[in-house]
């Protein structure tokens, strides 16, 4: 389950360390790193060549050593 602020929004944290709230595992090897978002049984998922940009996730690079 995502935590959400109280606007419905959410952060999910990459790092090698643990995080609080939403935090997925990096490795800790410099280099580039590849995310890919998927898309399941939602109405995104189901408008094949017809994707709002907009109805996307932004993601943003923050604070970030490199």
């Amino acid at each position: 389950e995502v935590l959400r602020e109280r606007d419905g929004s959410f952060v999910i944290a990459l790092a090698p360390d643990v995080q609080p709230g939403n935090w997925l595992p990096s490795p800790r090897a410099s280099g580039p790193l590849r995310l890919a978002l998927r898309l399941y049984d939602t109405p995104v998922a189901a408008s094949v060549g017809n994707l709002d940009r907009e109805a996307l996730p932004a993601i943003a690079r923050i604070g970030c050593g490199a």
